[in-house]
Protein backbone atom coordinates (compact mmCIF):
# COMPACT_ATOMS: atom_id res chain seq x y z
CA UNK A 1 0.00 0.00 0.00
CA UNK A 2 1.43 3.68 -0.78
CA UNK A 3 1.92 6.25 1.94
CA UNK A 4 -1.18 8.26 0.17
CA UNK A 5 -3.69 5.12 -0.07
CA UNK A 6 -2.75 4.54 3.56
CA UNK A 7 -3.45 8.36 4.37
CA UNK A 8 -7.25 7.65 2.17
CA UNK A 9 -7.47 4.79 4.09
CA UNK A 10 -7.04 6.09 7.21
CA UNK A 11 -9.62 9.35 6.92
CA UNK A 12 -12.09 6.70 5.66
CA UNK A 13 -11.94 4.91 8.63
CA UNK A 14 -12.24 7.77 10.70
CA UNK A 15 -14.97 9.23 8.58
CA UNK A 16 -16.92 6.51 8.59
CA UNK A 17 -16.31 5.56 12.24
CA UNK A 18 -17.88 9.67 13.14
CA UNK A 19 -20.97 8.80 11.00
CA UNK A 20 -21.81 5.19 11.86
CA UNK A 21 -20.17 4.35 15.17
CA UNK A 22 -23.34 6.13 17.67
CA UNK A 23 -21.12 5.34 20.73
CA UNK A 24 -18.28 8.14 19.87
CA UNK A 25 -21.23 10.15 19.28
CA UNK A 26 -22.92 9.60 22.81
CA UNK A 27 -19.49 10.18 24.16
CA UNK A 28 -18.81 13.81 22.94
CA UNK A 29 -22.01 14.38 23.38
CA UNK A 30 -21.65 13.82 27.53
CA UNK A 31 -18.37 14.99 27.80
CA UNK A 32 -17.82 17.63 26.29
CA UNK A 33 -21.40 19.33 24.55
CA UNK A 34 -23.75 18.69 27.96
CA UNK A 35 -20.67 18.08 30.15
CA UNK A 36 -22.55 15.20 32.02
CA UNK A 37 -20.24 12.77 32.01
CA UNK A 38 -22.41 10.04 32.19
CA UNK A 39 -22.92 9.28 28.52
CA UNK A 40 -25.73 5.97 28.19
CA UNK A 41 -23.66 3.73 26.09
CA UNK A 42 -25.18 1.24 23.55
CA UNK A 43 -23.14 -1.68 23.44
CA UNK A 44 -24.99 -3.26 20.26
CA UNK A 45 -23.29 -2.80 16.85
CA UNK A 46 -25.77 -2.98 14.47
CA UNK A 47 -25.48 -5.36 11.68
CA UNK A 48 -22.78 -3.77 9.03
CA UNK A 49 -21.44 -1.31 10.62
CA UNK A 50 -17.90 -2.42 10.60
CA UNK A 51 -18.56 -3.54 7.09
CA UNK A 52 -19.47 0.59 6.71
CA UNK A 53 -15.97 1.35 8.12
CA UNK A 54 -14.01 -0.47 5.66
CA UNK A 55 -15.84 0.04 2.85
CA UNK A 56 -14.87 1.50 -0.11
CA UNK A 57 -16.57 5.00 -1.27
CA UNK A 58 -15.06 8.02 -2.94
CA UNK A 59 -12.64 9.70 -1.16
CA UNK A 60 -13.08 13.35 -0.41
CA UNK A 61 -9.15 14.25 -0.10
CA UNK A 62 -7.34 17.00 -2.09
CA UNK A 63 -3.47 16.64 -2.75
CA UNK A 64 -1.42 19.84 -3.58
CA UNK A 65 1.11 17.36 -5.91
CA UNK A 66 0.69 13.45 -7.42
CA UNK A 67 3.79 12.52 -5.42
CA UNK A 68 3.16 9.39 -3.52
CA UNK A 69 5.50 6.74 -1.97
CA UNK A 70 5.54 2.49 -1.32
CA UNK A 71 8.16 3.31 1.31
CA UNK A 72 8.02 5.93 4.06
CA UNK A 73 9.79 8.53 2.79
CA UNK A 74 11.06 9.86 5.21
CA UNK A 75 14.30 8.56 7.17
CA UNK A 76 14.08 10.19 10.57
CA UNK A 77 14.26 6.72 12.29
CA UNK A 78 17.16 4.13 12.68
CA UNK A 79 18.54 2.55 9.79
CA UNK A 80 16.81 -0.60 7.90
CA UNK A 81 18.45 -4.07 7.31
CA UNK A 82 17.90 -3.08 3.88
CA UNK A 83 19.70 0.44 4.28
CA UNK A 84 22.31 -1.50 6.36
CA UNK A 85 23.13 -4.29 3.60
CA UNK A 86 23.70 -1.06 1.28
CA UNK A 87 26.69 0.28 3.34
CA UNK A 88 27.68 -3.20 4.18
CA UNK A 89 28.61 -3.96 0.38
CA UNK A 90 29.65 0.11 -0.50
CA UNK A 91 32.06 -0.24 2.18
CA UNK A 92 34.55 -3.39 0.76
CA UNK A 93 37.49 -4.18 3.41
CA UNK A 94 35.84 -2.13 6.31
CA UNK A 95 35.61 -4.14 9.85
CA UNK A 96 32.62 -4.40 11.93
CA UNK A 97 33.67 -2.11 14.22
CA UNK A 98 35.05 0.88 11.71
CA UNK A 99 31.46 0.43 9.30
CA UNK A 100 29.33 0.95 12.45
CA UNK A 101 31.61 3.73 13.83
CA UNK A 102 31.29 4.95 10.12
CA UNK A 103 27.68 4.75 10.29
CA UNK A 104 26.73 6.62 13.94
CA UNK A 105 29.19 9.50 12.59
CA UNK A 106 27.09 9.79 9.65
CA UNK A 107 23.63 10.11 11.24
CA UNK A 108 22.33 12.07 13.77
CA UNK A 109 22.56 10.74 17.39
CA UNK A 110 20.08 8.25 18.14
CA UNK A 111 19.46 6.25 20.93
CA UNK A 112 19.82 2.54 20.09
CA UNK A 113 21.15 3.06 16.73
CA UNK A 114 24.82 1.50 17.47
CA UNK A 115 22.54 -1.61 19.09
CA UNK A 116 20.39 -2.07 15.87
CA UNK A 117 23.95 -1.53 13.85
CA UNK A 118 25.27 -4.59 15.88
CA UNK A 119 22.67 -6.87 15.61
CA UNK A 120 21.97 -7.01 12.50
CA UNK A 121 25.38 -6.86 11.08
CA UNK A 122 25.90 -9.88 13.80
CA UNK A 123 22.78 -11.98 12.05
CA UNK A 124 23.46 -10.56 8.11
CA UNK A 125 27.26 -10.71 7.93
CA UNK A 126 30.15 -13.10 8.06
CA UNK A 127 33.44 -11.54 9.21
CA UNK A 128 36.24 -12.90 7.02
CA UNK A 129 39.57 -14.11 8.66
CA UNK A 130 41.30 -10.69 7.89
CA UNK A 131 38.72 -9.16 9.54
CA UNK A 132 36.31 -7.52 6.75
CA UNK A 133 32.98 -8.14 6.40
CA UNK A 134 30.32 -10.56 3.99
CA UNK A 135 26.90 -9.92 3.46
CA UNK A 136 25.29 -13.34 3.98
CA UNK A 137 22.00 -13.60 1.62
CA UNK A 138 19.06 -15.59 3.96
CA UNK A 139 16.39 -17.80 2.57
CA UNK A 140 13.97 -17.07 5.07
CA UNK A 141 12.80 -13.11 4.83
CA UNK A 142 11.75 -13.36 8.51
CA UNK A 143 15.68 -12.81 9.26
CA UNK A 144 14.74 -8.98 7.99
Amino acid sequence: MSFTNALIMEYNLCRHFFEHVADLQEGIRAKLIEKTHTPKWSTKIEDGTIKKLFSDFPCRLDFHNDRDYSDYPLRFGLPSVEDIHKLVIDNKGVKKEQLIDKIVMKREPKMGLREKLASVVERHVETRPDGTLLWQHRKNKQNY
